[in-house]
């Protein structure tokens, strides 16, 4: 199994350098948004994934939950309208019936 960098913003971000600078700087902007908002949540939802598969327990309550997915689909989002914008047309900010348990 191949080992990657964890999904950071500095590490999305350096990502991204590498493709394409101008994508970088979108995705700053996207970031730095709402006094850095999607940045810190982004941040915090990656060090407690780290916590969890290093055993820890985060203690972290339904509604915190629900709204780190919410940060999740957002960044996934931007990454599929910015790197395919045809598959854009279907966003993922709406969750997939198998969440929601509709038909």
């Amino acid at each position: 199994m191949s080992r990657s960098a964890n999904p950071s913003p500095d590490n999305l971000l350096k990502l991204l350098g590498r493709f394409d600078a101008n994508l970088a700087d979108a995705f700053q902007q996207l970031l730095d948004e709402d006094a850095g908002r999607l940045n810190d949540d982004l941040a915090g939802l990656v060090a407690r994934r780290n916590g969890i598969a290093h055993g820890l327990n985060e203690g972290l309550g339904a509604k915190r939950a629900l709204e780190l997915y919410g940060v999740a689909l957002q960044t996934a989002d931007w990454f599929i309208a910015s790197l395919n914008p045809d598959a854009a047309q279907e966003s993922l900010r709406k969750a997939p019936a198998r969440l929601t348990g509709s038909s």
